[in-house]
């Protein structure tokens, strides 16, 4: 399953910038940070100018001279400059009720202590994430501290720097190992009976994160999150197929107090 069905995308614009509608589709979440086109080409046309104006009209439940206004820069591409006009027009109120936005970080963190905070964001913080099938959280790592190992057993999760510098460790059950010194001693320095055949069955994988990185953690992948000694690492996470994990301990509950150091996944001392 992974993320065969899913799309990532980072969109970041200049002040008094506006993105026309492109190619619509059935369901997508926006997360803002604070601090469908059909062919190629610069300039590609969107397919809602294809629509006759009363089919727009009725479709976006919007007048004509507001669609004429909203797509006549079309052809300067998908990412316009708007004018003071348009954007008076667009900040007034809706002609319909829409979804409401939900701020995460103004509920209280699911997880904190004095190393760093954690956020969730699940079906029953904001009920449009259940139509993606999705979680949402954000990891405030303090320098000098990590996210000690965790794993989903169901989900996957699409992790992005938002802010900070650090580095993280994945344990991979899959990956063949290239040599024989790659292998790595268990937990409680036993070799396995893989690793006396001269076989490796957990592979280390490895990388440093800076802002912008984005990584993908299998279902199954215990993974560690560590910021550097210089400054915060801050992590936004997607959990696609939250679903399944449903009717699992999620990962706060596993971790026992909700205060304190210590438990799987919570946020530590790092150990350099």
């Amino acid at each position: 399953m992974g993320i065969a069905n899913y799309r990532l995308a980072m969109f970041e614009a200049n002040p008094r910038t506006f993105a026309v509608p492109n190619n619509p589709m059935p369901n997508k979440s926006f997360l803002l940070l604070k601090d469908l086109y059909i062919g190629g080409g610069d300039k590609p046309e969107s397919v809602w100018r294809t629509f006759s104006t009363r089919i727009l009209e009725a479709a976006l439940n919007t007048q004509q001279e507001k669609l004429e206004r909203l797509f006549g820069q079309q052809k300067e591409g998908e990412i316009i400059q708007a004018s003071e006009e348009q954007i008076r027009g667009l900040s007034g109120q809706p002609s319909t009720e829409g979804r409401q936005p939900f701020n995460l970080l103004e509920k209280r963190p699911d997880r904190s202590n004095e190393r760093g905070q954690l956020y969730i964001a699940n079906f029953e913080d904001y009920e449009e994430l259940r139509d993606l099938d999705v979680h949402v959280t954000f990891t405030n790592i303090a320098r000098g501290s990590m996210m000690a190992p965790f794993y989903e057993s169901k989900a996957t999760e699409i992790m992005i720097v938002s802010d900070g510098r650090g580095e993280f460790e994945m344990v991979s059950p899959h990956l063949s190992s290239q040599n024989q010194s790659q292998c790595r001693r268990g937990q409680w320095g036993e070799e396995s009976k893989e690793e006396e055949e001269g076989r490796c069955r957990y592979q280390k994988v490895k990388s440093s994160l800076t802002q912008g990185t984005v990584f993908i953690i299998p279902a199954g992948h215990p993974t560690a999150i560590i910021a550097s000694e210089e400054q915060n690492l801050q992590v936004v996470c997607f959990k696609v197929h939250a679903r399944q994990q449903e009717g699992l301990p999620r990962r706060e509950e596993q971790r026992g107090e909700r205060d304190g150091e210590g438990g799987q996944g919570a946020v530590v001392r790092s150990p350099v």
